[in-house]
This record gives structure tokens, C-alpha cells and sequence, in this order.
């Protein structure tokens, strides 16, 4: 469905703001290596293989509503370091809106936060498929 508000959000959203720092290679630029480096530090620090957060920090928005908070997705550490990030089902806002939990893991950890993801979406069953999808058999 198309919706002129939709299309003005995505064009603000592409246009770098005049004066902002370019975008950096994640693995050469300094700022993203110092954060990999703080992130992979404080894990270490903790004896953690992972991170797990929310997904959004907000429900999610009602089609074509610009005025509600609208969340974040997570786009602070895997974008800006190059660590792997995997997100799951972790149940539903109101209304049924799904919710998700964000899994962070080492460089080369996918494997391992593809076992992590699996035993958590068995042991909890978050996951629902759509009413007008259901499984296929």
C-alpha cells in the first residue's frame, strides 16, 4: 500500500545530514574497531558468548503512524562493529505485535548463536506464524 508519508520517512531517512562524519568500512574505521574492541572486552570481562536485548525498544508502529515512538532496531552494535547479530521471537506486544530478542555473538560465532536460537525458540515456542500463514505441514 502505498502512502505519501511512508516515502517522505524513507527519503529523510537515506539523506546523510550536511556536516555528519562519512561512513566508515567497519573494519578499518577507527570508531568501529574501538567499539568491537570495548564490546568484545566487556564480554570477555563478563565470561559471555553472546549479548541478548530487545530487538526494538518500542512496539511496532501502526502503518503510515509518524507520530508514535517508533523504536530502534538494534542498530547499534552488529552494523557498527561487524559482529554477527541474529534476532528471535521472544512473544508479543499488545494486539499480538511480535517482540524479539537481539543475539550478539564473537566474530565467526554463528554456529554457536544458531544453536542458542534454536534451543531458546524450542523451549519457549514464542514463534507464531501468521493467521493468514499458518505452517506449512
Amino acid at each position: 500500500m502505498y502512502l505519501p508519508q511512508n516515502e517522505t520517512r524513507l527519503k529523510r531517512s537515506i539523506q546523510k545530514p550536511s556536516g555528519s562524519p562519512p561512513i566508515g568500512d567497519v573494519y578499518v574505521e577507527p570508531r568501529n574497531i574501538a567499539l568491537r574492541k570495548a564490546v568484545l572486552g566487556a564480554m570477555e570481562a563478563e565470561g559471555v558468548d553472546v549479548l541478548i536485548y530487545p530487538t526494538w525498544s518500542n512496539p511496532p508502529r501502526k502503518v503510515g503512524d509518524l507520530e508514535s515512538p517508533h523504536g530502534d532496531n538494534s542498530q547499534k552494535i552488529p552494523p557498527h562493529t561487524g559482529l554477527p547479530g541474529m534476532s528471535v521471537p521472544m512473544g508479543s506486544t499488545y494486539g499480538g505485535l511480535p517482540a524479539g530478542l537481539q543475539i550478539v555473538g564473537r566474530p565467526f560465532a554463528q554456529p554457536e548463536m544458531i544453536r542458542i536460537t534454536y534451543a531458546y525458540e524450542q523451549a519457549t515456542r514464542h514463534r507464531r506464524p501468521p493467521e493468514k500463514f499458518p505452517d506449512l505441514e
